[in-house]
């Protein structure tokens, strides 16, 4: 068991409570309830279709280099699905966070213009923003050594360009050794602005912290890469992230 201070919070806004005083004005009780209407519109939580998991619009990720946690923005989800004996199986959901600030910074001028392409998505991973991703396990049937293997499969040929990037692949698959992993589970990874790191967080606790730049590129590229795990979710974060430029632009 980990002994640790858990991780993720999620944040929605505080509903108003109910007020024990009725209006007597017909004209102020409209405006109270347009604006409980317009408070509700605000938290953009999304329920991933396929497999029924809720990502709220806003997730503190926790930072392993003691810069406190970190509240961002959902800018899609998706969900991982898989053949087995040729049935199709949902593995996890995932949802992609990042702050929009800065993708309206670094994309806003280029992406609310131009049709979606790769070059957006490099673009995106290229900036180097903050960004965090939840994954949950939603097929009973993964374990740990499946997941982790699965995860160490897609990182290793974007890793081996160099002896740095392929032990820090290593470091970062040892993080799982003792975790025990399955249906509900949540693993979050959290990358610092300028990706020089990445957190990993298991149900809240914090299992470890790589400084590497070179695995928080390759996470990205696992999920918004040419050959991205599920190009559904792909295709959703990246209309999340245009909607994200534009609305912030």
């Amino acid at each position: 068991m980990f002994l640790s201070t858990p991780m993720g919070v999620t944040q929605t806004a505080d509903h108003p409570k109910t007020s024990p005083f009725v209006p007597s004005s017909p004209s102020l009780s409209s405006l109270l309830r347009r604006l409980v209407v317009a408070h509700a519109d605000s938290v953009r939580n999304i329920t991933e279709p396929r497999t029924g998991v809720e990502f709220t619009d806003k997730f503190v990720f926790q930072s392993g280099l003691g810069s406190g946690r970190h509240s961002l923005s959902l800018v899609g989800a998706g969900a991982r699905r898989k053949r087995l004996a040729g049935f199709p199986v949902d593995v996890y959901a995932l949802g992609l966070y990042t702050d929009s600030t800065s993708v309206a910074a670094a994309l806003g001028h280029t992406i609310s213009s131009t049709p979606l392409s790769q070059s957006t998505y490099d673009a995106f991973i290229s900036a180097g923003i903050e960004t965090g991703l939840r994954l949950q396990i939603t097929f009973k049937l993964v374990t740990r050594d499946k997941f982790v293997g699965a995860i160490k499969e897609r990182l290793e040929p974007l890793m081996s360009a160099d002896a740095d990037a392929a032990a820090s692949c290593e470091r970062f698959v040892r993080q799982f050794d003792r975790v025990e992993l399955g249906k509900g589970r949540e693993v979050c990874f959290h990358l610092t602005q300028g990706h020089d790191s990445v957190t990993t967080c298991v149900d809240g606790i914090n299992v470890g912290t790589i400084r590497s730049r070179s695995l928080g590129k390759s996470l990205l590229t696992i999920y918004l890469g040419v050959n991205p795990v599920s190009e559904e979710a792909k295709n959703r974060i990246g209309l999340g992230l245009r909607s994200m430029a534009e609305s912030t632009s």
